[in-house]
């Protein structure tokens, strides 16, 4: 049987598109939002990823870290998220009948984070940490070499996470404006894989 994936345009912008596998015991819901490194600028490089982590530390209604992990992994889900030089993207996993609640967690984590400045602060050494444990895996120092070499001194030559200085540089103001200017419907996909219908 083919798979048919099926795309709709919301009138808010939003795209979104379905991948039906009725076989499937799970779903996977992942947003894509566009924005990555290659948008950023040299003051800001990093921001994306590093809003990346802040989505996960909380919202009204779940005002921590634990409270949003322990929404998906309580229903047998996973949770995650990845930041490229083009987009950034949130995305979980959970078994099919939970669909609801892995859309909701995830409206809720993109539409209502906290940014909060002293959680802010904390993640800060966090990213810090990711960027100097880079030197130290072959791999990822020599796809960051060859970046830079390839692409020289622009945004899609720069890290994706940044540098130790520039994420040291960013406050609270960046984050605001970064959700402000790129966490909108008309910047977004939603898309859904597994055990469901484009309805």
């Amino acid at each position: 049987m083919a798979i048919e994936w099926q795309i709709s345009r919301l009138a808010n912008g939003l795209r979104v598109v379905t991948t039906p596998v009725p076989t499937a015991q799970s779903v996977s819901v992942n947003v894509f939002v566009g924005i990555g490194s290659r948008g950023e600028d040299r003051r800001t490089n990093g921001l994306s990823h590093y809003m990346e982590h802040m989505l996960f530390k909380g919202t009204p209604r779940r005002p921590d870290a634990i409270r949003i992990a322990e929404a998906v992994e309580g229903a047998g889900g996973v949770l995650n998220a990845y930041t490229s030089k083009e987009l950034t993207c949130y995305w979980n996993q959970v078994p099919f009948d939970r669909l609801p609640l892995a859309m909701d967690v995830l409206a809720d984590m993109y539409r209502n984070s906290l940014l909060d400045a002293a959680e802010i602060d904390r993640e800060r050494t966090v990213v810090q940490q990711e960027i100097r444990r880079s030197f130290d895996q072959p791999g990822a120092w020599a796809s960051e070499l060859l970046s830079r070499a390839t692409f020289g001194d622009q945004p899609i030559g720069w890290p994706i996470a940044g540098s130790i200085e520039t994420v040291e540089a960013l406050g609270r103001d960046d984050f605001v404006r970064h959700v402000e200017t790129y966490y909108a419907p008309s910047n977004t996909v939603l898309s859904v894989a597994g055990n469901t219908t484009h309805a």
